[in-house]
């Protein structure tokens, strides 16, 4: 209501660089109590512009947008009506996968590095800065060095070069229909490292080219078998629990 901002005598906005909007985004503000008699007490906020009203003390205002953050900490003295403007110096990344892989930002200034879900692409806001951007495939990884700057949008394109694999427990030449759990290995320089587990009688895969090893249990019937993966290339990995 009109009459709760007139009581606020907090205003927190951001200024984003001229050439970028924050139209759409998810801008968090965090503001925490650091003394007094609410000390603890977190208050959240969200959009370009909040208002508060808060008791008199010291608080930890924080900033998000995406995968950017900024903070300041304030005195709030009684109702009088204090304005903080924080200016976002952020720019954008783009990138783009030939395929579903996990990524991570790596800030090489020193930030926390970003984990983001998995998927062909990101589109994300960061502090301005150099960055390492990498995708990652079971643990086949490509990466890039992309520098950010005030307002602009760098892009980078990523390609892993990677095949595709059904593996598929049979019994008597059919598909077994029953809940098998699938290990999968690649096998490197004489080395066994687990890449995968499954739970499904049919199972589609995406992985690197290589050698690889398949372990399939069900019930109490475990199997084995080597496959390669080639770029490009769908096989069909049959392993016969009988």
């Amino acid at each position: 209501s009109s009459n709760e901002l007139t009581k606020a005598n907090l205003i927190v906005s951001v200024v984003a660089p001229k050439t970028m909007s924050l139209a759409g985004e998810r801008i968090i503000w965090t503001i925490t109590a650091l003394d007094g008699v609410r000390k603890g007490r977190v208050y959240n906020l969200r959009g370009l512009e909040q208002r508060a009203e808060l008791a008199q003390g010291a608080y930890k205002v924080v900033l998000t947008i995406d995968g950017y953050q900024s903070s300041k900490t304030i005195q709030i003295e009684d109702k009088r009506q204090r304005q903080e403007l924080f200016i976002a110096d952020v720019g954008r990344i783009i990138a783009k996968a030939n395929e579903s892989v996990a990524w991570s930002i790596e800030s090489l200034d020193g930030r926390d590095t970003l984990h983001l879900p998995e998927g062909s692409s990101l589109n994300v806001i960061v502090a301005t800065g150099l960055y390492k951007v990498d995708a990652s495939l079971k643990g086949l990884h490509r990466a890039e060095r992309v520098r950010v700057t005030s307002g602009k949008q760098v892009v980078s394109n990523l390609f892993l070069p990677a095949g595709r694999v059904n593996l598929i427990a049979t019994r008597g030449n059919a598909p077994l229909f029953k809940p098998t759990k699938w290990n999968i290995y690649r096998i490197e320089n004489g080395e066994r490292r687990e890449v995968g587990q499954y739970n499904r009688h049919i199972q589609a895969v995406t992985m690197p080219p290589g050698h690889y090893e398949a372990v399939a249990k069900s019930e109490d019937i475990i199997r084995t078998r080597e496959f390669w993966v080639g770029t490009g290339a769908t096989n069909d990995v049959q392993v016969s629990m009988d």
